[in-house]
C-alpha cells in the first residue's frame, strides 16, 4: 500500500514537471508570436559560423587598411621631398592635413553612420578614400597634394571608426568582446606591411618624367595602396545593413530579412526555416534611411537628428563616457601617431647627419695626410709633441 502512494505521488510530481514545461514552452511561443523576438534572441538564432568569420574578415581588412591610409606618409615623406620641394615647415603641414581632415570626417561620418546606415556610410568612405588616393599620386604640385591628402584623412575616419560598430552589430552577445578584440590584430598587420611595401617598391629604380609630368616610384607608392579601400568597398555590397541598425529604424521586415539570410549562410538550411517569424517592433514616425538629402524638408528632419544625437552626447548620462573617451584617444593619438609618421623621416635626417659628419671627418684626414706628403712634415717633432702632451 505505501509503495502504490509513492509511485502515485512520484507519477503526480512527473506530470506536474510536464504540464509545467509545456505551459512555459506554449508561453515563450506566444511571446514571440505576439510580441516578436528582440535583438539578442534573434541574433543568438542564426548561429555562428560562416557569415561571421566571413564579416569578420572584411571589417578587420577595413581596418588594416586604415592603418596603412593612415601611416603612409611616414614613407612618403623622405621619399617626396625633392620632388615636391617640402622643408621642415612644410612636411609638418602635409602630416597634419590627413589628421585634420579625420577631425572633421569622424564627426560628420558618425551623424551619417547613425541616420543612413553603417554600410553605405562604410562603402562610401572606402570608395572615397581609394579613389582620392589614386588620383593624389599623379599630382605634381605640393598644394594640390596638401588637399587630397587632408580628403583621405576625412575619408579614411569613417572607415575606421564605423567598421567596429557594424561587425559587433551582427555579433551575439558570448562572441562580440572576443571578435572586437581580434580586430586590434588587424591593425597590428597593417602596420607591419605598409614598411614592407614601401621596402619593395619605394627603392625601385622607377621613373616616367616628361617636360610637365613625373610619376616616380613613391607616387606608385602611394597609388596601389589605395586599390584595396576600393576592393573592399565593391566586397562590402555582398553583405547586408546591420540588424541591429535597421531595428532601431523600425525597418523590422528588413531586419527579418537579414536574420533569415545570416541563418542560412551560417547553417545551409532554407532560409524560411529560420525559427524566429517577428521581431519586436520601435515605434518611429519615419525611418531617417529614407531621407533624401537633396529635399529640403527631409534635410531639415535629418540635421534635427543629427542634433539630437549629439545633444544626447553633450548630457548625462552620456558626458562623462563622452569626455572620458575623447581624453583617452587624445592622448593615444598625440602620442603614437606622431612617432609613427615622423620615425622614418627623423631617422633619415639623422643617417644623413651622421654621412655629412664623418664624410667631413674624413675629408680633413685627407687633406692631413696630403700635407704629410707635400710639406714633409718633421715626424720627429710631431711625435714628441704627442708624447709630451700624454704624460702632461
Amino acid at each position: 500500500m505505501k509503495i502504490l502512494q509513492e509511485d502515485s505521488v512520484a507519477n503526480s510530481f512527473l506530470h506536474w514537471d510536464i504540464n509545467v514545461y509545456i505551459v512555459v514552452k506554449i508561453t515563450r511561443l506566444d511571446f514571440l508570436a505576439d510580441g516578436g523576438a528582440d535583438f539578442e534572441h534573434a541574433i543568438t538564432v542564426t548561429g555562428f559560423g560562416k557569415f561571421h568569420y566571413m564579416l569578420l574578415t572584411i571589417c578587420g581588412l577595413i581596418y588594416m587598411d586604415t592603418a596603412i591610409g593612415v601611416t603612409i606618409l611616414s614613407f612618403v615623406l623622405p621619399a617626396a621631398q625633392c620632388d615636391l620641394e617640402m622643408d621642415s615647415t612644410a612636411k609638418g603641414w602635409l602630416t597634419a592635413s590627413p589628421m585634420l581632415g579625420m577631425v572633421i570626417g569622424s564627426y560628420i561620418w558618425g551623424c551619417l553612420a547613425d541616420t543612413k546606415g553603417r554600410k553605405v556610410v562604410l562603402i562610401a568612405t572606402l570608395l572615397m578614400d581609394g579613389l582620392v588616393g589614386v588620383v593624389s599620386s599623379f599630382v605634381q604640385y605640393f598644394s594640390i597634394f596638401l588637399v587630397f591628402r587632408f580628403l583621405n584623412g576625412f575619408a579614411v575616419t569613417g572607415a575606421m571608426g564605423i567598421c567596429f560598430p557594424y561587425l559587433g552589430e551582427f555579433q551575439p552577445t558570448k562572441y562580440r568582446e572576443r571578435c572586437l578584440c581580434w580586430m586590434e590584430m588587424f591593425w597590428t598587420v597593417g602596420v607591419i606591411v605598409l614598411p614592407l611595401i614601401a621596402w619593395l617598391i619605394i627603392p625601385m629604380n622607377f621613373m616616367y618624367v616628361s617636360d610637365t609630368f613625373y610619376f616616380k616610384s613613391w607616387n606608385l607608392f602611394v597609388a596601389l595602396c589605395a586599390l584595396p579601400s576600393i576592393m573592399l568597398g565593391l566586397w562590402l555590397f555582398a553583405f547586408p545593413e546591420s540588424p541591429k541598425f535597421l531595428l532601431e529604424c523600425g525597418e523590422t521586415e528588413a531586419a527579418l530579412e537579414v536574420f533569415k539570410w545570416i541563418y542560412a549562410q551560417n547553417t545551409g538550411q532554407d532560409p524560411d526555416s529560420y525559427p524566429v517569424k517577428t521581431l519586436q517592433e520601435k515605434t518611429k514616425d519615419k525611418s531617417t534611411r529614407s531621407l533624401k538629402l537633396h529635399k529640403r524638408k527631409d534635410l531639415k528632419v535629418l540635421l534635427k537628428e543629427v542634433r539630437d544625437l549629439t545633444t544626447a552626447l553633450c548630457k548625462s548620462p552620456y558626458l562623462r563616457n563622452t569626455l572620458l573617451a575623447c581624453g583617452i584617444q587624445f592622448g593615444l593619438t598625440s602620442s603614437y601617431y606622431t612617432l609613427m609618421v615622423w620615425f622614418p623621416e627623423l631617422f633619415t635626417r639623422y643617417v644623413h647627419t651622421y654621412v655629412r659628419t664623418f664624410s667631413t671627418t674624413a675629408f680633413h684626414s685627407l687633406l692631413f695626410i696630403q700635407k704629410i706628403y707635400t710639406e714633409k712634415i718633421n715626424f720627429t717633432v710631431w711625435i714628441k709633441e704627442i708624447k709630451f702632451s700624454l704624460e702632461f
